[in-house]
């Protein structure tokens, strides 16, 4: 009928809005989005909703633990839900520790790049690498599947992704070591060279790194504030004051007070 909204415009709303929220670096919009992507019932599996599904899964990498991120949101459709279900059994391993390398070289193209998987089985993989904190075997996955990264306009998050997993690394190596070589720290990371390992020094929030002339760097970790939590706290203190503000003025004692006031000798103030 004339004026009514398709399922398909529904979708592609909530899918483009998320896109919008991931470029003004609103991530937690964005999840809410492409969750709402995969909850709009339908009897078949959209294209878009598993787009959606992609985009959800690379923007929650490090907020949920791997099999909660890959299963079906509570609210999916039905269709959302076998597919994901019939995808994760596809895919190659189901411990992250047991895949290898060599595994991960020997899958072949067509098994998670088919048509009827529009690919799904590759991001479970990727991000079941990035879960296990194995970087080397993330790269491989990363490198192997780059073409589909580029078709489903994926490859910035991807690297996002990647670059988490290094910051995450470097914290973690703060734990281990206070101190050691330049060169010790550069092997820990894949096709990591000098220069990126000093710039990723700066970067990493909550690291303080110091270079020594003799190539020894010195790791601790800082506290950060977090600014989110913080803002929730003073909005919550506000409208505890705009409550308390609201049952004073309502108050008869106040009323009192104030009609107590209004008939004083009028002060200086007043004039």
């Amino acid at each position: 009928e004339k004026g009514t909204t398709s399922v398909q415009q529904v979708l592609r709303y909530f899918y483009l809005r998320g896109m919008i929220h991931i470029g003004c670096d609103e991530c937690s919009m964005a999840i809410r989005c492409f969750w709402t992507t995969l909850a709009i019932p339908s009897d078949v599996i959209s294209a878009i909703a598993m787009e959606a599904w992609k985009k959800m899964v690379l923007s929650l990498r490090n907020h949920v633990p791997y099999p909660a991120l890959v299963a079906p949101p509570a609210a999916a459709s039905n269709a959302v839900v076998r597919f994901l279900n019939t995808s994760s059994s596809s895919s190659t391993s189901s411990d992250p520790e047991i895949m290898t390398i060599a595994a991960a070289a020997a899958i072949t193209t067509s098994s998670l790049m088919d048509s009827n998987d529009l690919g799904v089985p590759a991001y479970m993989e990727l991000v079941r690498a990035c879960h296990a904190g194995n970087s080397r075997l993330f790269e491989s996955i990363r490198t192997k599947y780059v073409t589909l990264w580029e078709q489903d306009g994926n490859e910035g998050l991807v690297q996002q992704v990647a670059t988490d997993m290094e910051h995450r690394h470097l914290l973690h190596l703060s734990t281990v070591y206070s101190t050691l070589p330049l060169e010790k720290l550069q092997s820990e990371f894949v096709d990591c060279n000098r220069a990126k390992i000093l710039a990723m020094l700066d970067m990493v929030d909550g690291l303080e790194a110091k270079v020594e002339d003799d190539g020894m760097v010195s790791l601790s970790k800082t506290t950060l504030i977090n600014v989110e939590n913080n803002m929730d706290n003073l909005m919550s203190m506000a409208e505890w004051v705009r409550k308390m503000d609201v049952s004073i003025a309502n108050s008869s004692r106040y009323q009192h007070i104030k009609g107590e006031a209004s008939r004083a000798p009028r002060g200086v103030e007043d004039f």
